[in-house]
């Protein structure tokens, strides 16, 4: 559209100057040593304008012979990023059908010609990890950490989780812990590091990072229940194997309530306690928990505490007996305290009502108190009763 504006504007302009020309060609006369040129004044404005054209065109082409060489560049560097994307596409393909060694050679050969050089390091070192090449990972971790320095937190993290899954657990704590100072509320670099802990069986530091996880709510409701409760339940194991009761009182202590109520981590903690010992204080934590909620796995563990308050006990487990009923749990349990208080005749009533509820301990145990007693024929025919129900 233009270019016919132009030669419309060209073409009017020559008609103009011919009808000028023709009413008054005029005159020009040329004297240059010797020489001597006389023309019309119409002729020599149409040369001009002629050889302003020529002159014009040719130095827009010797101005485009000298773009050929930028030209010629640009085209090349427009062709090898067209390569580099294709190479990452075809890249990321191989590392998602497990082509480990292709999608290597394809993200990492066109890096630094790539539109997303960061991309291609990181696929690259997914590979890399892979095909166990553990030198080249960490150099094209280092690289993309180069090409983008803004990409802190994703490298790291890639790096963290490759680290993870090769198991090199320090590694991938440094490389966290690192992480940390940078972004502290960072919600993956603490679930990570919370994972790595666990790894590590570092379940201390596992405890004071717990306040941080529910805080930013790096877990679900769930997920952190379950956590909490196992990070609590080894560190509980751990002071007992210690024999380190204050340790294990002041952990106790400073748990979450929650915790404190949940039927596993007390059964625990009163088997704990038992191991070591420490009867009077597992009395205490069942005879507290059972009153809030009844568990016979709690029962159970209560029979078998052997404190200096038997009488204690015993008055407890007869109160719950009139709350609940006949419970064979509950007889049973009964039967054991009054077995460790050698009231052999409650023991036998006791635990003969929890043998008619076919409970299998119960005749074993009749066994021993109608010993004690020196009815050994009847000891006996209880005894054979209780290892039929146990085959």
């Amino acid at each position: 559209m233009t270019w016919l504006i132009i030669l419309i504007a060209v073409l009017c302009g020559s008609v103009m100057l011919a009808l000028l020309a023709a009413q008054e060609p005029g005159y020009v006369l040329i004297i240059y040593q010797g020489w001597k040129i006389e023309t019309s004044l119409a002729l020599v404005v149409t040369l001009l304008l002629v050889c302003a054209v020529i002159f014009y065109y040719l130095m827009r082409s010797s101005a485009g012979l000298l773009r050929v060489p930028k030209r010629f560049g640009a085209w090349r560097s427009y062709r090898r990023e067209c390569h580099a994307e294709s190479s990452l596409n075809r890249g990321m393909v191989a590392l998602f059908e497990g082509e480990w060694k292709q999608a290597e050679k394809l993200l990492a050969k066109n890096g630094k010609l790539s539109h997303t050089p960061l991309l291609n390091y990181l696929g690259a070192a997914h590979a890399a990890q892979k095909l166990m090449a553990f030198e080249r990972r960490d150099e094209y971790l280092n690289k993309a950490a180069a090409v983008d320095t803004s990409a802190e937190t994703a490298v790291g993290l890639t790096q963290a989780r490759l680290l993870l899954d090769q198991k090199q657990y320090e590694a991938a704590l440094a490389c966290l812990e690192n992480l940390r100072q940078s972004v502290p509320k960072h919600r993956l670099v603490l679930r990570l590091l919370a994972q790595t802990y666990r790894q590590l069986k570092d379940w201390q530091r596992l405890e004071d990072l717990l306040s941080v996880l529910k805080q930013y709510q790096v877990y679900s409701d769930v997920e952190f229940q379950a956590l909490q409760h196992d990070c609590y339940v080894q560190l509980l194991a751990v002071y007992a194997d210690k024999h380190d009761y204050p340790t294990l009182h002041q952990l106790w202590r400073r748990m979450p309530k929650r915790m404190q109520q949940d039927v596993d981590v007390v059964q625990h903690y009163a088997k704990l306690l038992i191991l070591m010992d420490l009867h009077n204080e597992a009395e205490l934590i069942l005879r507290t928990t059972l009153q809030r909620q009844w568990n016979n796995s709690l029962l159970m563990l209560y029979g078998q505490v052997q404190g200096n308050k038997g009488q204690l006990q015993l008055e407890s487990a007869e109160h719950w007996l009139q709350q609940h009923g006949d419970d064979a749990q509950l007889l049973l349990t009964l039967g054991r305290i009054c077995l460790h208080n050698q009231l052999w005749g409650k023991a036998k009533a006791y635990l003969q009502q929890a043998a008619d509820m076919e409970q299998r301990e119960a005749f074993l145990l009749l066994t021993e108190v109608l010993e004690q007693q020196g009815e050994q024929g009847l000891a006996q025919e209880y005894y054979r009763k209780g290892l039929q129900l146990l085959t």
